[in-house]
Formats: structure tokens, C-alpha cells, sequence
């Protein structure tokens, strides 16, 4: 028979997953996979959905990651980092992410460089806010005038590069990404660990 896949023992995690269907095709090729996320009620919906898959571990966190140094092979996260409610937030997670990886891991992240005005303005999320404190269903505000809480912010490709060299990190390539919306300036970065 075949040799096992080199990647057969190797851990990933899902950072920001969701219901996540990519947790589900990585552990297809990885031998364990973690899908976490900030939401309870998602980790547990992912669960239900993903009961099959035997090595794919869902739980909730919030704050720093429990994860020991040097766990994972891979890491991905896209359109999470965004909606920290901080830069310094954002730089806390991603050192935590460069932490958590192992030497000559990879670890892949989509960021926004810039927001545009309107964007920075954030005045669905303000509206939001108002329109709940006076008692209107969320459900309303999201799905019949899209308004939404989520906070968005971005971080500048070159704070980026510092945030990973400054966690041990070294950045293999940042390129163009439209996972945030064209007018967004979104990055995708490649990252490893050399220590």
C-alpha cells in the first residue's frame, strides 16, 4: 500500500470557523483539526453538523488561545482579525496565532490594510446599536435593513510584518485578497516559524 501522507499526524486548527465546512475538508488531511470560534452557539451547531468526522475538535474561546506553544502544522483564519474590537487586539491574536504554530509551520490570515471612510465611519453599527437600545428585534435590523454590530478595523501591511517578526514570525508573502470586499485593501498573509 500506499505510505501514510506526511501530513497524516499533524494538527491544524480553523481559527474563526464557523459552521465551518473547511475544518471538515482539512481533516482529510490532517490527523487531528480544531474549529474554533467565539461563538457557543456555532461551535455547537458545527458539532451537530460535523459529528461524523472523528478527528475534528469544535470549542468556543474567547480571549487568548489555550493552545499550547508550538501545537499546530497550519493555521488558517479569514474574516475574523478584522472584527477585533482593537488593533492592539488584533496584534494580541496574531502573536497568539504565530505562538501557537510550530517551526516550519504555516500559518495563512486575511487582514485588511485600510478601511475606507465609510467604512471607518461604521454607522451601521452605530444605527444598530441605537435601533436596539430602543428595543427593535435584531433579527429586524439584520435580515430587513442589514444593519449589523459587527466593528470592523485593519492593520497596515508593514505594523502586520512587524506584529510577526516581533512574535517570532517571519512573513512569506502578503497578496492582494478579496475576502473582505474589493474597497477593503484586504491582505492574505503567509506565515512561518523558524524557532
Amino acid at each position: 500500500g500506499l505510505p501514510p501522507h506526511p501530513r497524516a499526524a499533524q494538527p491544524a486548527l480553523d481559527f474563526g470557523c464557523g459552521l465551518d465546512r473547511l475544518t471538515r475538508a482539512l481533516a482529510r488531511h490532517f490527523g487531528q483539526v480544531w474549529g474554533v470560534d467565539i461563538s457557543p452557539r456555532m461551535v455547537e451547531q458545527a458539532r451537530e453538523l460535523h459529528r461524523d468526522v472523528r478527528n475534528c475538535t469544535f470549542q468556543a474561546t474567547e480571549g487568548p488561545l489555550t493552545f499550547p506553544d508550538a501545537r499546530f502544522d497550519l493555521i488558517y483564519s479569514a474574516l475574523v482579525l478584522q472584527h477585533q474590537p482593537t488593533r492592539a487586539a488584533i496584534a494580541a491574536m496574531v502573536r497568539d496565532l504565530v505562538r501557537t504554530l510550530r517551526p516550519g509551520g504555516l500559518l495563512c490570515f486575511q487582514l485588511p490594510s485600510r478601511l475606507p471612510l465609510r467604512r471607518r465611519v461604521q454607522l451601521r453599527r452605530r444605527l444598530y446599536g441605537v435601533l436596539r437600545a430602543a428595543g427593535l428585534a435584531e433579527r429586524l435590523l439584520y435580515e430587513r435593513w442589514g444593519l449589523h454590530p459587527i466593528r470592523m478595523n485593519a492593520v497596515a501591511e508593514a505594523e502586520v510584518r512587524t506584529i510577526v517578526a516581533g512574535a517570532g514570525g517571519q512573513v512569506l508573502a502578503a497578496r492582494e485578497d478579496d475576502h473582505a470586499g474589493p474597497e477593503m485593501a484586504s491582505r492574505l498573509y503567509f506565515v512561518t516559524r523558524a524557532r
